[in-house]
């Protein structure tokens, strides 16, 4: 998985619990202020994603994988 934006796990897991509580997207994209103009597809992506992967959603890259010179080859 790639690594995350701006958002701490704290942040993500907070807004993903209140939209799973029924809380609106669109709400939270005003009140919390969201970057972008698609906030509210990005609760949509985010509550998917924990769906599906759980907490290992939460876990932030530090930087892009690195390949050796053979696999690379391949």
């Amino acid at each position: 998985m790639g690594r995350n934006g701006s958002y701490s796990n704290d942040i993500r897991m907070e807004i993903v619990t209140r939209y799973q509580n029924g809380e609106s997207a669109s709400k939270m994209v005003n009140e919390d202020g969201l970057n972008g103009k698609n906030g509210d597809i990005t609760i949509y992506r985010w509550t998917r994603r924990y769906i599906a992967l759980g907490e290992s959603f939460f876990k932030n890259e530090k930087s892009n994988r690195s390949y050796s010179k053979e696999l690379k080859e391949k």
